[in-house]
């Protein structure tokens, strides 16, 4: 799961910024502020991690992370906790 959220939020923020996947140095490390992410960019983001099963409750908690790695780390702890034995009913 955890790759295909990599690739997903990757293969996002290319989209949004309108570049071919691998054409832009995007890292773990990369800012978002840097990146120049609007709000139109986070519910791109939001509604592609949907589609790989992260399940999100609202766009603004992606609104409050910094860079990639931190929107790659939260939706994996996410999808890891979706996982959990007991936790869906």
């Amino acid at each position: 799961m955890t790759l295909a959220i990599e690739h997903s939020v990757l293969s996002s923020i290319h989209h949004i910024l309108a570049q071919p996947m691998g054409t832009l140095d995007v890292t773990a490390q990369t800012r978002l502020d840097d990146l120049g992410i609007d709000s139109m960019g986070f519910i791109r983001i939001f509604i592609d991690l949907e589609h790989v099963g992260v399940n999100l409750s609202t766009v603004k908690q992606l609104r409050k992370l910094d860079t990639v790695g931190d929107i790659i780390r939260f939706a994996c702890a996410l999808a890891k906790a979706d996982d959990l034995p007991g936790e869906n009913g």
